[in-house]
């Protein structure tokens, strides 16, 4: 079916975790590589990104901050995109807790394994290299595992960012030490500074991710039965469905504004749970061509996320 858009304007940020090559079980590759910053970002995904004149985010870690060639890349990259920050902080000083990052798993949540003083410090830390290598200052930002709460936002804003994009509505990750967004907005929104998923009236633009109903609705309440806006875990179907979901659901908006999310070691084999081989990664693609090729045929706005700002 295909949506035709009449007075609501549609707009799709594409965001991605920019992050070192990792395995099949999510530890940082051993020795530490960053194939997919130095060829699958500049071969595979901004190509296509400027085919459909596509806008995307990618979200940087520490790690990949760190490493010189990544950052020539990434500052050099055709077309048009959007440069933010991304926090595992494991990674950060200070107190942090690896200096020889391969073979090292991610697992902290930055909002409940830290105090607020040392996300703080953390945050700080990871937005100066920002700024010393890019050569200009963050405005979007994510949290590593989704590890976002109140006291993140009251941080950004204190840094001067203008956009999160932490919340997955519907998941809770309570289960891994982490936050519950359970009944977090699906659409953009200024946070309380109290309380990340009631509307408030924070400066920062709460911008989660597109997560929609459970794929079947007696599925216990597990993230990956939900249908996301992510090549990785959902079909072309499901995510075109999804978004003519999100369509007809706001449909009386100023604005529709749809979060598609990946991780960057998703174009490249072995380096992630989802893509272990070339057909893997073809099929990632795929889908994600197709995506875009829908959006691009039915008048859906490409944008980056620091222009959400505008629009809703």
């Amino acid at each position: 079916m295909i949506i035709k858009l009449k007075m609501v304007r549609v707009y799709l940020a594409i965001t991605i975790d920019t992050e070192p090559d990792c395995s099949v079980s999510w530890r940082r590759s051993n020795p530490l590589t960053f194939h997919s910053v130095l060829m699958g970002i500049p071969q595979r995904l901004q190509p296509l990104f400027v085919d459909f004149e596509a806008k995307p985010t990618y979200l940087i870690s520490q790690e990949v901050l760190e490493n010189w060639e990544c950052i020539e890349v990434l500052n050099s990259l055709e077309g048009d995109y959007e440069l933010g920050t991304h926090l595992h902080g494991e990674y950060v000083e200070p107190e942090k807790r690896y200096y020889n990052y391969a073979g090292t798993k991610a697992v902290d949540f930055a909002c409940f394994d830290y105090n607020k003083d040392l996300e703080m410090a953390k945050l700080l830390n990871l937005t100066n290299i920002f700024k010393e290598r890019m050569g200009t200052g963050p405005v979007s930002y994510r949290a590593g595992r989704f590890g976002a709460d109140e006291e993140t936002i009251q941080i950004l804003e204190k840094l001067g960012y203008l956009i999160d994009s932490s919340v997955t509505p519907h998941i809770s990750w309570k289960n891994k030490g982490g936050p519950d967004f359970t009944h977090c907005p699906e659409q953009p929104y200024h946070p309380d500074v109290k309380n990340i998923c009631r509307p408030g009236n924070s400066k920062i633009v709460e911008v989660p991710v597109s997560i929609g109903r459970k794929k079947f609705f007696l599925l216990p309440s597990f993230w990956f039965f939900y249908s996301w806006l992510r090549p990785s875990v959902n079909s072309t179907k499901g995510m075109i469905d999804l978004i003519e979901y999100f369509i007809e659901k706001y449909h009386n908006s100023k604005s529709i504004v749809l979060n598609m999310v990946f991780h960057s070691m998703e174009v490249i084999p072995k380096a992630s749970p989802y893509t272990r081989t070339d057909k893997d990664v073809d099929r990632f693609i795929s889908k994600l061509r197709d995506v875009l090729d829908y959006c691009n045929k039915n008048g859906v706005v490409f944008t980056e996320l620091k222009d959400i700002r505008s629009v809703i």
